[in-house]
């Protein structure tokens, strides 16, 4: 489980970030991600696969 990442982007590519060293999400993997943008009362929901792994990772929904 990914944890209490900020992230920015649009609907089908984002990344998100920051993350500890030790619990980067993994490259390749997929996750489900959900968000609640500042100022909105409906969370986002998506499933997207990391395409980029580090302290700030990317994402892709498929």
């Amino acid at each position: 489980m990914l944890e209490g990442g900020t992230g920015s982007g649009g609907e089908k590519e984002f990344a998100c970030g920051k993350f500890a060293s030790n619990k980067h999400p993994k490259k390749g993997h997929k996750y489900h991600i959900t968000a609640t943008p500042e100022g909105e009362v409906f969370a986002m929901d998506w499933t997207a696969t990391c395409t980029f792994a580090g302290e700030t990772s990317e994402f892709k929904v498929e």
